[in-house]
């Protein structure tokens, strides 16, 4: 829809009709003023397609699953003051303070972080970069979020993505094939996560993307 159509306007209903279910898990993708400001030359980064799926998959990943601990961190902290941690959620809070900075990273600042540890003389579809983004983070995250749910019985939850305002800044008069690979990634991300959060018995969090 065209500006002024009331795409924001539906998205921030939904949000408020899906929040109203105590069991929904929201999480909202929109890009911070000063994130867009900041965007990155993404086309310096890639050498070849195949390298630029996974990178774009860790980079959803990675926003994602953070965006989703931080939620259920902040129901953990809503809990009356007496109540005793599970495991799973000491866990979760304690995964929280170790990785404040790489948690609190948006969808830009992601690409910047893998950027940075490309460094100048380095595409970010070397190998060992994301490697060792998926070690370092990724992995032990989401292995948080899993026994987080496991630990709750997860077939009963269902997580809600939605994305709004991601393109404010693209300019038609230059090529956006990377920027339109990037946000084409997160349409596939929904089976991507449905899977990963699927507990030993086969039973899924539900997940539905906006």
């Amino acid at each position: 829809g065209r500006k002024g159509s009331g795409k924001s306007a539906i998205c921030l209903m939904v949000g408020n009709i899906m929040s109203r279910d105590s069991n929904n898990y929201m999480l909202l993708l929109k890009p911070e003023s000063e994130e867009l400001l900041e965007d990155v030359q993404l086309s310096e980064l890639f050498d070849n397609p195949a390298s630029k799926q996974s990178c774009f998959v860790a980079v959803w990943k990675h926003v994602i699953y953070s965006r989703l601990i931080q939620v259920i961190a902040a129901r953990i902290a809503a809990k009356p003051g007496q109540s005793i941690r599970s495991d799973a959620e000491a866990q979760l809070e304690s995964f929280i303070r170790d990785n404040e900075e790489l948690v609190n990273l948006n969808v830009y600042g992601v690409v910047r972080e893998i950027a940075r540890r490309a460094g100048a003389s380095v595409k970010a579809d070397t190998p060992e970069i994301l490697n060792a983004l998926f070690r370092e983070y990724l992995s032990p995250l989401v292995k948080t979020v899993q026994n987080y749910f496991r630990s709750i019985n997860a077939k009963y939850y269902r997580v809600v993505i939605l994305a709004d305002s991601l393109d404010p800044t693209w300019d038609p008069e230059h090529n956006l094939d990377i920027q339109s690979d990037l946000f084409l990634t997160l349409l596939t991300m929904e089976n991507k996560i449905r899977n990963d959060l699927q507990d030993r018995k086969g039973q899924e969090v539900e997940v539905k993307q906006v």
